[in-house]
Order: C-alpha cells, then sequence, then structure tokens
C-alpha cells in the first residue's frame, strides 16, 4: 500500500514536470528569450507539493438526505485534519455546524457555522483535529440527517530504512531541478 502512494507521488511529480516544461515552451518570447511567467510556473511546481488530504461525500453515493444511517457511515470511514467533507443534497436539505448539545437536540438557533451555500454542493473544510456535529435544519434532523465527525491528526508516513515519503520528495526536487537546468541551457 505504502509503495502504491509513492509511486502515485511519483507520477504526480514527473507529470508536474512534464507539465512546466510544456509551461516553458509557450512562454518563450518573440526575441527568443523567456519571459518572467515560465520562471512563475517553477515556482508554482516548487509550492504545490502532493497531499494526501481527501474530500469525502457525507453519506457516500446518497448523499445528504433522509433514511440513511450517518453514524454508521461515519464510523467506517476515517478522517483527518485537512480533509473535507462534500454535502451534496437537494433543495429541501442544508447544513449547520453546531455542538454535541444542540447536535443531539437538533437545535440550529445557534449554529457554530451554517455551510448552506452551494446549491446542494457545500465544502466543509475540516482544519481541526476534533469532533465536529452537523445536521439539517429544516426539521430533518428529527429524522436522522445529521452527522457526528471524529477528527484526527494525521498519521506521521512509516519510515521504511530512511527512504518512504522523503524518497518522494527527492524525485520531486530533482524533477525541479531538471527543469531549471534545462531552462538555463535552453535560454544561456
Amino acid at each position: 500500500m505504502v509503495e502504491e502512494l509513492e509511486r502515485e507521488k511519483e507520477e504526480i511529480v514527473v507529470e508536474n514536470v512534464k507539465v512546466a516544461l510544456e509551461n516553458v515552451k509557450w512562454r518563450k518570447g518573440n526575441n527568443g528569450t523567456f519571459v518572467p511567467l515560465s520562471f512563475c510556473s517553477i515556482f508554482i511546481l516548487l509550492m504545490i507539493m502532493p497531499t494526501d488530504a481527501r474530500t469525502w461525500i457525507v453519506g457516500g453515493t446518497n448523499g445528504w438526505t433522509t433514511n440513511i444511517n450517518y453514524t454508521i457511515w461515519s464510523q467506517n470511514i476515517t478522517i483527518y485534519k485537512d480533509d473535507s467533507l462534500l454535502f451534496v443534497y437537494d433543495k429541501n436539505h442544508n447544513v449547520f455546524e453546531v455542538n454535541e448539545m444542540d447536535y443531539k437536540a437538533c437545535n440550529i438557533s445557534n449554529p457554530i457555522q451554517n455551510w448552506s451555500g452551494g446549491y446542494g454542493r457545500d465544502i466543509v473544510p475540516l482544519s481541526e483535529s476534533k469532533n465536529y456535529f452537523f445536521i439539517c435544519g429544516n426539521g430533518y434532523c428529527y429524522e436522522g440527517v445529521k452527522v457526528a465527525i471524529k477528527v484526527l491528526e494525521a498519521p506521521q508516513p512509516p519510515s521504511t530504512s530512511g527512504t518512504g515519503s522523503s524518497l518522494s520528495f527527492v524525485v520531486y526536487l530533482l524533477g525541479a531541478f531538471l527543469v531549471l537546468f534545462l531552462l538555463n541551457s535552453v535560454c544561456c
């Protein structure tokens, strides 16, 4: 499993290098010199590291609706800090983040946040490791349209004799240096 993730990260790095090289070709000026935008693309390449954060569709393929046991759904997944939730629902529903007491009482009079704004496609970033509580405020909370989410700290990647994620980082840096080398040899 770890090897597959590392291979996928390396493939992303290779793809990013290819995109950067294509970007360099398109940014060549009329007099044969490269315009600063090509260097911006390299800066972006260096800044955008592959991430393991996930977006979870609340309720899976069923979405945010009635007749779903969200307790069972949430217990069958592991959600980490910096993941996000995607609430997919029709016009009869909405999404409020509340405290635990209001979650149990289906009370929206003092919400932490009203996430209903994406026309049934609301994304909630999970930036802290804590328990989150979400309810539907249109009365459907009493029918079970509510979910408690436990967000954990992301686990440290396992170290495999000094390699692991550091190998991906090295491959990523080598790709970035390759791009810089090619830029230097083409324009100077």
